[in-house]
């Protein structure tokens, strides 16, 4: 009889203890989350994720804090994040998380410098982004499209790594953009 309640108690537990309350909390620090719109964003990029949940989106810590039932979803969590244009230092179950990769290359320079994907919901996220970019080296012009999500940068040798860490170092996610190609000549006949 015994032995039963018991295995009654541990069913019962695991019926009502969410899954993803025991796995873990991943929790991200400095994040650029500076008004309600950032905050709304960041919720909305991890609501509905499979294995998160309890998200929570903090403007005075700038923080961001979920519970994931496990690895696979606190990096599908990270990515979603990542996406939507933040970037911070994340750890899940105190081991470090990684974001996703920026696309730029250590000692890669480039006179012109596309980010793609950038949070930029309001004009303090234009300003703080611009703050972050303006005193990589080479730097000379910084062209912010808050509705395409891009940063366009130009200058004179620029490193690209430093462009996306400083960016990073903001609270910001931004991926190297493609360069257009040249429009393709045609042929005479």
């Amino acid at each position: 009889m015994r032995a039963a309640r018991s295995y009654l108690f541990s069913l019962t537990v695991l019926v009502f203890i969410p899954q993803f309350a025991l796995a873990g909390t991943v929790a991200v620090k400095g994040v650029h989350m500076c008004c309600g719109g950032c905050q709304a964003i960041a919720e909305d990029a991890l609501t509905d994720l499979e294995g998160v949940g309890n998200i929570v989106c903090d403007l005075n810590t700038k923080a961001i804090e979920f519970d994931a039932a496990d690895a696979k979803a606190a990096a599908t969590g990270i990515s979603a994040l990542a996406e939507a244009g933040f970037h911070g230092k994340a750890v899940h179950d105190k081991k470090p998380l990684a974001f996703p990769s920026s696309g730029a290359k250590k000692g890669a320079k480039s006179n012109a410098v596309l980010l793609t994907g950038v949070h930029l919901c309001c004009t303090a996220c234009v300003t703080a982004s611009h703050k972050a970019l303006i005193e990589v080296k080479g730097v000379t012009v910084i062209d912010i499209d808050r509705n395409a999500k891009s940063i366009k940068l130009t200058g004179d040798a620029m490193d690209t790594l430093e462009v996306v860490e400083a960016l990073n170092r903001a609270g910001f996610y931004g991926q190297l953009g493609k360069k257009p190609s040249p429009p393709a000549e045609k042929s005479a006949r």
